[in-house]
C-alpha cells in the first residue's frame, strides 16, 4: 500500500487539529498500541527540521479503538512559525515493529494578520 498524498494547511496563530480515521480494506483497524511519527521539512531531501510531530511529543494522538490518529499543534507553537511550505509524511508504527507510511504531501502554513 502506497501513502496517500494529503495536503495540510496550518493556519499561523490557531490550534491546529486533524483528526484521520485509520481503515484498510477490511475496514476500521484497531490502533491499540501503535505510534506515529511526522516530520516537516522544505524539501523531502532537506536536512533541516521545520516541525517534528509524534505521539512521544504529543504532537500525535491516537485513539486506537476508534480508529482515529490526530495531529495537533498548540496555538502558541504555529504563531512562531517563520516559514510558509513545506513537505511531510506520516509513519504509522505497528505493535510488531513494522512501519507504514500513510500520508504524504505539502504543508502550507496560511500567515496570520490579527496578532495580539
Amino acid at each position: 500500500m502506497n501513502a496517500a498524498i494529503r495536503d495540510l494547511v496550518i493556519e499561523q496563530g490557531a490550534t491546529y487539529e486533524d483528526p484521520l480515521c485509520i481503515s484498510d480494506e477490511g475496514g476500521p483497524v484497531d490502533l491499540t498500541g501503535y505510534s506515529a511519527h511526522m516530520q516537516i521539512r522544505p524539501t523531502p531531501d532537506s536536512a533541516t527540521l521545520l516541525h517534528d510531530m509524534s505521539t512521544t511529543n504529543g504532537g500525535i494522538l491516537i485513539d486506537g479503538p476508534a480508529s482515529m490518529v490526530t495531529l495537533f499543534i498548540d496555538a502558541a507553537v504555529t504563531a512562531t512559525f517563520t516559514w510558509q511550505r513545506g513537505v511531510y509524511d506520516l509513519e504509522l508504527t505497528e505493535p510488531s515493529a513494522k512501519i507504514r507510511r500513510l500520508f504524504k504531501g505539502t504543508v502550507l502554513v496560511d500567515p496570520q494578520v490579527t496578532r495580539p
